[in-house]
């Protein structure tokens, strides 16, 4: 019918308003005359869509729901895959019911086919995207397996490439299927053109390009891995990703740095939380009055707290203390200790500990800490 009408479009040509207001008429008329014609076909095609858009929203319901909560009591793995596959499974179930109702209706042939094609397209997008979703199930689930060991960041970081590589490929290998073979375009000539054209976009894309061989640098490296403490070029967080283009660093303040991979690649690092422990420097200040008597008493009570404090490897690293400087307004042990663990705010509590011990044996041996002063003295002229 609407062949009918497209053929009868073309053959017309109206030259005047009533030719045109004829012309119209007749179109009207035919149009009406399909839709009577169709008026069965057309209910029972919007029945066929609804039918499958509730099927669709079932399916999600009992994939991503129902299936996801009995089998996930049993296995972690089976829970993760069931409640990936529910979207895509609720997708295929509603492209299929959509078909059908396009079937249902006696559309033009070119329409009709455009549309069948549109729908094998999506189903195969919609599949491909299921597996992958499933794939990723997988490996999240064994992902969180081998994060129970310490030095599996840098798997992570391996398998989050690799991850993202794949599906970059997958999906350009679908796509470039789905052309060639479903709407028959010329890939081979495309795919020809796109290598020269693939020159100029190199020039234009440097950076980028660098910034993928920089996490390349990176991962093969080992410079660091997910969850370390770095610092590089002056910036300073704990590693939370590294991606294609740039590597993601959260800083104390809660900061989220996105450093270009090319960047860090090139410069100089240092992994904080690589160290064996964290040093911490400081300075007691006694007051001038204090007498050499009270200054053995200091370094002795310094002797026993650090001697027993849990929180250092007195074996390799043991804290060193001495009585450094007289200061102008104070008599200054210096103190240097090694905190026997990587994270920083861990030493941060350590040191609290440990300057309410000094604190506290100081206090009770009545010894004064210092704090800056100057005396001043007026002298009278007689």
């Amino acid at each position: 019918m609407f062949s009918r009408i497209i053929a009868a479009a073309e053959a017309a040509q109206p030259e005047n308003i009533d030719d045109s207001i004829r012309f119209v008429q007749k179109i009207s008329q035919q149009g009406a005359a399909w839709f009577d014609a169709q008026k069965a076909n057309l209910l029972l095609g919007a029945v066929v869509a609804a039918i499958g858009i509730v099927a669709a929203l079932v399916v999600w319901y009992i994939f991503a729901r129902l299936l996801k909560g009995i089998f996930g009591r049993f296995s972690d793995l089976a829970g993760r895959i069931f409640a990936k596959f529910g979207a895509p499974a609720a997708w295929a179930t509603l492209l299929i019911g959509l078909s059908w109702a396009n079937r249902m209706v006696d559309l033009p042939g070119q329409i009709d086919r455009m549309l069948d094609k549109l729908f094998y397209s999506l189903f195969i997008l919609v599949f491909v995207w299921g597996v992958l979703r499933v794939v990723g199930a997988c490996d999240d689930h064994f992902a969180a397996k081998r994060e129970k060991n310490p030095d599996a960041g840098m798997d992570k970081l391996v398998a989050d490439l690799i991850r993202r590589a794949v599906k970059t490929v997958v999906w350009i290998v679908t796509i470039l299927f789905v052309a060639q073979n479903i709407f028959r375009f010329n890939v081979t000539a495309l795919i020809t053109g796109a290598g020269v054209a693939g020159l100029a976009i190199a020039f234009a894309a440097q950076n980028t390009i660098a910034n993928i061989f920089g996490a390349l640098s990176i991962v093969l490296d080992k410079i660091f891995k997910v969850g370390d403490f770095v610092d590089v070029g002056g910036k300073r967080g704990t590693v939370e990703g590294v991606g294609f283009r740039s590597t993601k660093l959260r800083s104390l303040d809660g900061t989220l740095w996105n450093l270009p991979n090319r960047v860090v690649a090139d410069a100089a690092i240092e992994n904080i939380s690589m160290r064996k422990n964290i040093k911490c420097t400081f300075t007691l200040s006694l007051v001038y009055s204090t007498t050499p008597e009270q200054m053995q008493q200091a370094l002795d009570i310094l002797k026993g707290i650090c001697d027993n404090y849990a929180g250092f490897d007195q074996k390799n690293a043991p804290a060193k203390f001495s009585f450094t400087s007289f200061s102008p307004s104070s008599l200054d042990i210096g103190v240097i200790v090694w905190f026997n663990t990587r994270d920083f705010m861990e030493s941060q509590r350590m040191k609290q500990e440990l300057n309410l011990l000094i604190l506290e044996r100081f206090n009770a041996a009545g010894l004064s800490f210092a704090y800056p002063s100057m005396t001043n003295y007026i002298v009278e002229k007689k």
